[in-house]
């Protein structure tokens, strides 16, 4: 069996229409059996393209960025990317509803990253600067819903040390914590 991946974005800008509307469908559903929706708009997961993608894009594309997949959090290119996609999500005008996505009462908030995490011990700034630019560019196309990072709970702002919980940031409207059972043990 051959797992079919259907990408939102398929290249810098570009979108696949039919996995919008299935998006679109899956809003108007939710709205209609009173649900709310925390929409992750990227993911730390090579499995699902994250962050690991924008990198591949740049590098094709002859953006010099550094070997790490961690140039996703600082490079200019990479950053511009995904404030392209972020604009073309936020704004978007479901197709079935008529709805733009920032006004839709279905969607509780936008999520940064699912389990956004940077690779060096030195990255916890890069990291939280990179937080504090999305949120606050998100902020300025969306005035109605919340902020959140899929944070796993570390990564605070002057380290990677599991043992220093992340706080919230000022532009940060709600915090969710990821923890898994094994993490209370690792913690």
């Amino acid at each position: 069996m051959v797992a079919v991946v259907m990408r939102l974005q398929v290249s810098p800008g570009l979108f696949n229409e039919r996995v919008f509307r299935g998006l679109d469908y899956v809003i108007v559903e939710a709205r209609r059996n009173h649900i709310r929706l925390i929409l992750s708009l990227v993911n730390n997961l090579v499995a699902f393209g994250g962050k690991n993608q924008y990198v591949k894009w740049a590098k094709v594309a002859g953006v010099n960025v550094s070997l790490s997949d961690d140039s996703f959090f600082s490079n200019p290119v990479i950053k511009d990317y995904y404030k392209a996609y972020i604009k073309a999500v936020v704004k978007r005008k479901n197709s079935l509803s008529g709805v733009m996505y920032s006004e839709e009462p279905a969607i509780f908030a936008w999520e940064l990253m699912n389990e956004p995490r940077c690779a060096s011990s030195s990255s916890a700034p890069v990291l939280q600067a990179w937080i504090a630019e999305m949120a606050a560019y998100i902020k300025s196309l969306d005035k109605r819903h919340l902020v959140t990072v899929g944070l796993e709970g570390f990564y605070g702002p002057n380290t990677t040390n599991k043992s220093e919980i992340a706080g919230f940031h000022m532009l940060i409207s709600k915090q969710k914590l990821i923890i898994f059972p094994i993490g209370w043990i690792l913690i």
